[in-house]
């Protein structure tokens, strides 16, 4: 619920000074800001490490895309900043959560 998720940023940016800003951003649609965007993996990524997100993620900066790979919803359960034991590889049906410019930069993965 909405009440549920406002107690837990009340909390999250009450012992992180400047989180405000950052989740601002991340709820602002419009140039110059980032969002949350998801998308299916492509099958290349099928069998590697989430890490192969970061850099893939890390290359493409050079050519002006900036992706932050963040989460990975498998079967419907949510991992954010998956650890090993959560995600060991990736999966055909993963869906990828990033932030980004637009949905249009996460076409790059491919």
């Amino acid at each position: 619920s909405s009440q549920y998720i406002a107690q837990n940023l009340i909390a999250q940016v009450a012992v992180t000074p400047g989180l405000t800003k950052v989740y601002d951003d991340l709820l602002t649609f419009g140039k110059e800001t980032s969002e949350i965007y998801s998308c299916t993996l492509p099958p290349r990524y099928f069998g590697k490490p989430f890490e192969e997100l970061f850099r893939l993620a890390i290359d493409l900066r050079s050519r002006n895309v900036y992706i932050v790979p963040m989460a990975i919803c498998r079967n419907g359960t949510m991992h954010v900043n998956p650890s090993i034991a959560q995600i060991n590889l990736l999966e055909d049906g993963d869906v990828l959560y990033a932030i980004c410019d637009s949905q249009n930069d996460l076409k790059h993965l491919n």
